[in-house]
């Protein structure tokens, strides 16, 4: 990989942030690959966007360095802070737009800046730019000597977990100072090369408390390329990085904790009027999960870790759907809890839901028959076409007779002949801007829709399980979604 080819870098805007840039009539500073141009000892200016926040890799250095990792479209570096500077820089966040001004080094061999008084730091506004990490093959990760430009930079593994190639027998393996465990080496193998990870306690990450860390289980792990003399080596920063995918997750044991990484399908608060703030998680395959969020002050994170709302969020999804916002993609970490017929979700924390960048791609419908649907395509976004039936208990709608009133929305039941589905329209669907308290779907015969027993309809939704019955969710009040 060569950061002087023309390949093309996602960048994903942070949410709510405005556009960052150098301004002025001042001569622009140098890109960041110049600074593997120079020799040791030389000063440069360079400027880019907070990769690492500072602080995340301490417990792996011997001087304790509270450094951090910048990058701009022609690549990354790390920059040195020996904490006996008492530099405060809390304030950096993940996207960042800071400039540096260090002297070129060496860490372990891996090209460096280190600064050396507060000024030499200058944070340029609270928003900016999160690169999209690069997809590598395991084997890469070794290779990256030849191409030694690829250091610092934030990368992407699949792979499964390996046994430790020193031979202690174990997939995690400690590895301590004389205060006590500084981090964990983990190994993957995509069958193209074995690749070392290292989990920083400093990076607040723990792998003994996740029983999905198997010989053999397909972990995906994001990081920064660290080179450590003559070997690299992955650093992930956060749990954030870390995923299983989610048919795994769905095959572990309720109770268990899972990290897991998608696309959000039905919006978050979609069911509040229901008490259920959640939404549902799905991946490029196609396979989902529901996040179940019950607390109305649930805290979502933003790119940057920055705590935002549940609402903030569902809005951003329904932006997504009209077009006026990116592919809304997030990270998971919460405990597996068995619902109703083989279905499960997750329960996540507060703040165990945040937004990532990532190249995850919108999930693939799944058209079924409406007596076609199995307990193994839960999770799913699916599309089913029937004739409607009297619809599940509920009060009657005037007008409406194939539609029922419920707490949270309205139900209705199709059959194209092969069985029958039930659908629920949630109030937040129908007008996700409004307050769900003063809904109520007097619309819903100016709907070119069907309103009556026998007449067509055509849905495309998240797939639950609901007392006893299957369930598809309608995702937005939208021309294919509903019709």
């Amino acid at each position: 990989m060569n950061h002087r080819s023309n390949r093309v870098r996602c960048l994903l805007i942070l949410v709510f942030s405005s556009l960052i840039g150098c301004g002025g009539g001042e001569d622009p500073l140098p890109p960041i690959s110049d600074v593997f141009t120079l020799m040791a000892g030389d000063e440069i200016t360079v400027a880019g966007f907070v990769t690492v926040t500072p602080g995340a890799f301490t417990s792996s250095s011997p001087t304790g360095d509270v450094g951090f990792s910048i990058q701009d479209s022609t690549g990354s570096v790390f920059v040195e802070v020996d904490p006996i500077l008492g530099l405060d820089l809390s304030s950096l966040k993940l996207g960042n737009l800071v400039q540096v001004r260090g002297v070129v080094g060496d860490l372990n061999l891996m090209v460096t800046l280190t600064v050396d008084e507060a000024a030499d730091v200058v944070q340029n506004g609270p928003g900016g730019f999160i690169f999209f990490p690069q997809e590598l093959q395991t084997a890469d990760i070794d290779l990256t000597s030849a191409a030694p430009e690829r250091e610092s930079e934030i990368v992407t593994l699949n792979g499964a977990l390996q046994l430790d190639p020193l031979g202690s027998g174990f997939p995690v393996v400690e590895i301590s100072d004389m205060v006590g465990p500084i981090g964990w080496n983990l190994w993957l193998d995509d069958g193209s090369g074995l690749a070392q990870t290292f989990w920083h306690t400093t990076a607040n990450l723990d792998p003994t408390l996740l029983s999905f860390l198997n010989a053999g289980t397909d972990v995906e792990v994001t990081g920064f390329l660290n080179r450590n003399g003559v070997s690299y080596e992955v650093f992930p920063r956060g749990n954030f990085d870390i995923s299983l995918s989610i048919p795994d997750a769905r095959a572990m044991t309720a109770g268990d904790t899972v990290l897991v990484r998608g696309v959000i399908g039905l919006p978050a608060d979609a069911l509040a009027p229901m008490g259920e703030y959640g939404f549902s998680l799905h991946e490029e395959n196609g396979s989902g999960i529901f996040v179940s969020i019950t607390d109305p002050n649930f805290t979502v994170k933003d790119f940057t870790g920055e705590p935002m709302t549940t609402a903030a969020l569902g809005l951003l999804v329904v932006y997504h759907s009209l077009g006026l916002f990116q592919t809304v993609r997030v990270h998971v970490e919460g405990d597996l809890l068995a619902t109703t017929g083989t279905d499960k979700v997750i329960v996540p924390p507060d703040g165990g839901v945040r937004l990532i960048s990532a190249n995850i791609a919108d999930p693939p419908t799944a058209v079924l028959a409406t007596g076609g649907i199995t307990s193994g395509d839960l999770g799913r976004i699916v599309r089913s076409s029937g004739l409607l039936q009297p619809p599940p208990p509920g009060g009657n709608y005037p007008g409406a007779p194939g539609w029922s009133s419920v707490v949270g929305g309205y139900r209705a039941q199709i059959d194209d002949g092969s069985g029958p589905v039930n659908v629920f329209l949630p109030l937040r669907v129908v007008d996700p801007f409004a307050p769900y308290e003063n809904q109520n779907l007097e619309d819903l015969l100016s709907w070119i829709v069907g309103h009556f027993i026998g007449e067509s309809l055509s849905v495309t939704g998240y797939l639950r399980h609901v007392g006893g019955e299957f369930e598809i969710v309608v995702l937005y009040n939208q021309p294919g979604f509903i019709q």
